[in-house]
């Protein structure tokens, strides 16, 4: 490592190119094409090949790469690898170009504002014209959506889960179309069609069992208790989020085990069962804490506040307050 740091560039390139070469020789001996590769080792050729002297090997290693790390939410490494492919330039295919900025646009989503992410997506669905990538479309247009709820644009969002969703049945990406109909079910109920939003978000779980997505089923049961507790439904939502919480560990979803964790953690406190809600809560921020997220990191410190202000212990809570806002601003609690 310290002698890479101290490498000229064209002999950086030269490294990359060189451990690109060495993996495929040693890993990848029959010569398989990249749909055959494992996640792991088509990522790795890709990332040093895309840095080296001849980028072609990671051309044709990126798609199956980029598909691997959202699979894995690997946002980082889909941010370096993507941002890799754009440093080409002119010399990089639409549809290529176009699945870079879906990555780009995926891993600068907590990072990045609103509208620099949409001008990502949008330009990226430029590029696509007519063509349908079954893989890259309908997840531009889930992220659109997405984008639209962030900036109040709700009827906008709808109307773009509605085309995201026929989409998804267009290609057959059942796991995706509970996903979209999830997020559907998230713009209705921003829009107060609740009884709508609540419908939606049963068939996002009910699909969701259908095709066995465990990561999708663990979403909707999250997103599902989050209604049952607005209609106070309070103890229905317990079990949907013990349910939750299974899936989440079941299918390696850190981050959504923390907010499964923090929801189960509020619900509890509105009950005033704070012994409980404290050990949620406890476990929500240690997970935060060792995934390195502040934004959930600071939820969980708000919500710890607000059973310490529960139990009187008004200092306590006053120095999680502040401290969660010092690490970053916290958005809507109820996380989808």
């Amino acid at each position: 490592e310290t002698l890479y740091h101290e490498l000229h560039g064209a002999l950086r390139e030269s490294y990359h190119g060189a451990v690109a070469r060495a993996i495929a020789r040693g890993e990848n001996r029959a010569g398989a094409p990249p749909d055959e590769l494992a996640g792991p080792l088509a990522t790795r050729i890709a990332y040093h090949a895309l840095r080296g002297d001849d980028p072609e090997p990671g051309l044709a290693m990126a798609p199956r790469a980029l598909r691997y790390l959202w699979a894995s939410h690997d946002t980082e490494r889909q941010h370096e690898i993507s941002t890799a492919l754009l440093s080409i330039g002119d010399g990089l295919p639409p549809p290529l170009r176009a699945q870079a900025l879906l990555h780009l646009a995926n891993a600068a989503l907590e990072s990045e504002p609103a509208t620099a992410v949409l001008g990502h997506v949008d330009e990226a669905v430029g590029l696509l014209g007519d063509a349908v990538d079954p893989f890259v479309a309908p997840r531009l247009s889930a992220i659109r959506a997405f984008l639209m709820r962030g900036l109040g644009r709700y009827d906008e969002a709808l109307a773009e889960y509605d085309r995201g969703l026929a989409l998804a049945r267009e290609v057959g990406d059942v796991a995706h179309e509970a996903h979209v109909l999830r997020g559907r079910g998230g713009a209705l109920r921003q829009l107060g069609r609740h009884e709508e939003s609540l419908a939606a978000i049963k068939a996002s779980l009910t699909t969701a069992l259908a095709c066995g997505s465990v990561e999708e089923e663990c979403s909707a049961r999250n997103s599902l208790a989050i209604r049952l507790v607005a209609i106070g439904a309070h103890t229905i939502a317990l079990d949907m989020y013990d349910g939750a919480l299974a899936s989440a560990r079941a299918c390696g979803k850190r981050g959504t085990e923390c907010t499964v964790l923090n929801n189960m953690a509020r619900t509890l406190l509105l009950l005033g069962r704070l012994d409980e809600a404290e050990h949620h809560n406890a476990e929500s921020l240690a997970v935060a804490r060792e995934l390195g997220h502040l934004q959930l990191e600071s939820r969980a410190l708000i919500e710890r506040a607000l059973i310490r202000e529960a139990r009187g212990q008004y200092a306590d809570a006053a120095t999680d307050q502040e401290a969660a806002a010092r690490m970053v601003e916290a958005k809507e609690w109820w996380e989808e």
